[in-house]
């Protein structure tokens, strides 16, 4: 048994289909831990691959581990994973969860605020997104990820193919969510710099945000966000992140009704149901992108 191409634990199964007992996939890691690898459990619910053929065989839960080898720069299985999977996906070691026995998980969505004002009716529409879930969709979980404590990006942070502590948390719920919603604000025309730099850095060999789905929501004067709702459609284009076209969520927060209370909630009911439009939206995507 080996850990190669993609870090797949294998048991001898055909290329495309993976079968182990927990006890055989708990082996597999051990000995390549003892061999000098670490590997970080990010949860469940990605995507199993085909990585010989670059392509999706089928999709089922899997558990995932990152692979965050101290000595990644001079790893032969990190490098030829990597270059299997020409950096389109993940790079991690995958097994079949028990639930993929029968269970059924919820969607796991994360959400995304790119503006850290205390006040912010970006995060307030996120805030109002979990509200929603909770109340609408029981096969559905949305935890909103905290990115102000992430460095801006600068490579001379990755050392020996590690990231700081932060940056590694952050990239992990990424890799374990089926999909992201992001609340955009716009600034000068285009996407926050605090938004733009954590999407950098999940996008870091291996890119985390591989053949994921993912929203909008906006909010803001003028416009409501919809220009940088769309330089973060374009950008999505390269990290291999796919956007649902419609709902477009762009709220004119100071155009009356009022939309939000004075601590950025929202409280415009019809808002409210467009945004439920949205989260529906997403959770269609999520479900027809892993079929």
């Amino acid at each position: 048994m080996a850990i190669r191409a993609g870090l797949l634990a294998r048991t001898g199964s055909a290329v495309g289909g993976i079968r182990r007992p927990d006890a055989i996939f708990s082996s597999a890691i051990s000995a390549s831990q003892a061999s000098g690898h670490t590997f970080l459990r990010a949860g469940s619910g990605s995507i199993v691959r085909n990585v010989a053929l670059g392509s999706v065989q089928s999709r089922r839960k899997v558990d995932v581990w990152e692979h965050i080898c101290g000595t990644r720069a001079n790893c032969s299985d990190y490098s030829a994973s990597a270059a299997s999977a020409g950096r389109r996906f993940p790079v991690g070691v995958r097994a079949m969860s028990s639930s993929a026995a029968g269970e059924t998980e919820k969607l796991k969505i994360i959400g995304i605020s790119g503006s850290f004002r205390k006040g912010s009716t970006n995060t307030g529409l996120l805030r109002a997104a979990v509200e929603i879930v909770e109340k609408d969709f029981s096969d559905v979980s949305l935890e909103i990820v905290e990115i102000s404590n992430l460095p801006f990006v600068n490579t001379d942070l990755e050392v020996n193919g590690t990231y700081p502590e932060s940056v590694t948390e952050f990239r992990a719920k990424v890799l374990s969510a089926d999909g992201i919603l992001f609340a955009c604000p716009e600034y000068n025309y285009s996407v926050t710099g605090v938004l733009k730099n954590a999407v950098d850095w999940a996008s870091r060999p291996p890119n985390v945000w591989g053949d994921k789905g993912a929203a909008i929501i906006s909010s803001g004067g003028g416009n409501g966000g919809s220009r940088s709702s769309y330089h973060l459609r374009q950008t999505g284009v390269y990290i291999d992140l796919h956007f649902i076209n419609k709902p477009e969520m762009f709220v004119k927060a100071f155009e009356p009704p009022q939309k939000f209370d004075q601590d950025g909630n929202l409280i415009d009911q019809k808002s409210k149901e467009y945004l439920k439009e949205v989260v529906k939206a997403l959770r269609a995507w999520i479900i027809r992108l892993k079929r």
